[in-house]
């Protein structure tokens, strides 16, 4: 397991709890539903330390202070291009923006792991400031209900690249262009090149996401 991932923010540091540290959290946590998440949690990690990121609680400090404010964890590495995930903060730090903080940046750090294409949770149907929070996050309704109340669900946003490939192909164009003595021409055929290339990248990334989605393909998570 690495030790030394933290993910910061502009007041907050994230990190991934260690075995231990997991350990005796669920020793000293009196029994209840609580305890029994947690005690979830640990036995991912002990049957899966290659997806432990997945599995332990990521710890949300105040930058600077070091305070333990929160925390916040997935259910596992992902299904079907998907994760899913749920938080809590301690109460004396409602309202002061930092869940929204914490969950956006683990939410861009979740989309840049291998194969997930989505994030999933689910709330208690009266936990109106947890909505909130998937809310701000662009988090849909599903219109299904898990244990614990409504589930919501954000996919991967991923941006087209057939014009990022044609400004490539049309820079490449004029170079080439400017040295045959017809800037015009490789202007417009480097665009032309670039534009179907970063069509084909598109229309190829749009098809693996569909196969992960469906599951047709194995997800290999570290």
């Amino acid at each position: 397991m690495a030790k030394d991932i933290a993910i910061k923010t502009k007041r907050l540091m994230l990190s991934p709890m260690n075995l231990e540290a997991l350990e005796k959290k669920v020793l000293l946590m009196k029994e209840g539903e609580l305890r029994q998440a947690y005690q979830e949690m640990l036995e991912g990690c002990r049957k899966e330390p290659e997806n432990w990121l997945w599995y332990t609680p990521w710890v949300i400090k105040l930058k600077g202070e070091g305070t333990p404010i929160g925390d916040l964890c997935f259910k596992g590495p992902p299904v079907k291009g998907t994760v899913e995930w749920g938080y809590g903060l301690e109460e004396p730090y409602w309202g002061q923006g930092y869940m929204t903080e914490a969950a956006r940046v683990m939410l861009d750090w979740a989309f840049s792991q291998k194969d997930v294409y989505a994030v999933e949770a689910e709330t208690l149907s009266d936990n109106a400031a947890s909505q909130r929070v998937l809310s701000k996050l662009d988090f849909k309704p599903t219109g299904t209900t898990g244990r614990e109340g409504p589930r919501f669900r954000r996919e991967k946003q991923i941006a087209p690249m057939s014009m990022v490939y044609m400004m490539l192909g049309m820079c490449c164009g004029i170079s080439v262009g400017m040295s045959a003595g017809n800037m015009a021409l490789g202007m417009v055929l480097g665009m032309a090149a670039g534009f179907a290339l970063g069509t084909a990248v598109d229309s190829h990334e749009k098809k693996y996401r569909q196969r992960v989605l469906a599951g047709e393909t194995e997800n290999k998570t570290a």
